[in-house]
């Protein structure tokens, strides 16, 4: 996870882990588990070779030794079976963008507990190589996420952006100018190539400041389990639209 916070803002919490060493983590135990099957697979092919070899001939099908070669290539088979159906070695690799502000950011609730580390944590679980990379700016306008999205970067797949308004409010910007600039967010994500798709707070959590228990006490920043929920409902979209870039 890469983070960027303008200069003399930062999250109410400080994570004990970042963003950026919960990825590390995850590609280390994705490597260990590729390097497990590889392993396995070996250990296989060298007990078929040696209970079945071309030019020697063991003494009869009865023999200890050839019970248990077979036995234990068949434990080193399913292995390498249950390895590879939950953990594929060509897993699709996702590249995503979350942009938005200071719930992208995870204020109050840290990084690491915010939904784009979350989202990156379940997409890898289910098996796909995903990589979620986070532009947000605490207390940003419509107009200003839609400035920083010409920023995304080549090979982007899926670009998810955080706005419902209510910083737009604020500043006293009106509905119909927040909607023109979501409207033009949409449109700047699409001609850079990429599948376009808006956080689902106000489904997860309701609206902003209107009391509902999925924010936190100010009304405005989610909890963090609404950052979880919001992260689940978001793993089939970027699944589906993972696909449809294709």
């Amino acid at each position: 996870m890469q983070q960027s916070i303008r200069p003399g803002e930062s999250s109410n919490t400080l994570p004990e882990l970042s963003g950026r060493s919960i990825a590390h983590l995850d590609h280390a135990r994705s490597g260990l588990r590729f390097h497990t099957h590889l392993l396995a697979g070996s250990v296989a092919k060298w007990c078929f070779a040696l209970c079945i070899p071309t030019n020697v001939s063991l003494p009869e099908d009865r023999s200890p030794m050839r019970g248990f070669c077979r036995l234990f290539a068949a434990f080193a088979l399913c292995w390498t079976a249950l390895l590879g159906a939950s953990h594929p070695a060509d897993a699709t690799t996702i590249r995503i963008l979350a942009l938005g502000a200071s719930n992208t950011n995870g204020v109050g609730v840290g990084t690491s507990e915010a939904w784009p580390a979350r989202l990156e944590s379940m997409l890898r679980k289910n098996g796909y190589d995903a990589n979620v990379s986070v532009n947000a700016i605490n207390g940003q306008t419509s107009a200003q996420i839609l400035a920083r999205a010409s920023a995304i970067e080549p090979g982007t797949q899926v670009v998810i952006f955080d706005n419902e308004g209510d910083n737009d409010r604020k500043h006293g910007m009106s509905m119909a100018e927040t909607n023109a600039n979501v409207a033009r967010i949409i449109a700047t994500i699409r001609a850079h190539g990429a599948v376009p798709i808006r956080a689902p707070y106000r489904r997860i959590a309701g609206a902003m400041n209107s009391g509902q228990p999925g924010y936190q006490g100010d009304g405005h920043h989610l909890t963090s389990q609404s950052h979880a929920r919001v992260a689940a409902a978001l793993v089939p979209l970027v699944i589906a639209a993972a696909k449809r870039h294709k």
